[in-house]
């Protein structure tokens, strides 16, 4: 629910559309929700989030509360980079499948 909750966006007949995510990536407090966020969605909702904050990268830039956000961002997407570049491998029975030949 506090996920749904930070994709959201409100609707405001005075000031146009809100959007939850950059209102709390540019919060004191807020900041570290979406961290938390980022953390513990699944695949989709973090590109969903990922492809929100591009939007709006140069504001982001210039907030000291969104710094925390971009930070952990690209740590994330630096730790999937390692990942997919060195995959475990297979171990079969314990032993190395390289070694068994």
């Amino acid at each position: 629910m506090v996920i749904n909750e930070v994709l959201s966006t409100n609707d405001l007949s005075t000031s146009g559309e809100t959007d939850a995510l950059q209102d709390m990536v540019n919060d004191q407090y807020g900041n570290y929700v979406v961290q938390k966020v980022i953390e513990t969605c699944d695949e989709w909702q973090r590109k969903v989030i990922i492809g929100r904050l591009r939007a709006h990268h140069s504001q982001l830039h210039n907030c000291t509360y969104a710094k925390h956000v971009v930070s952990r961002l690209e740590r994330l997407i630096e730790i999937g980079e390692r990942k997919m570049s060195h995959p475990k491998r297979s171990r079969r029975h314990g032993k190395d499948p390289a070694k068994i030949l």
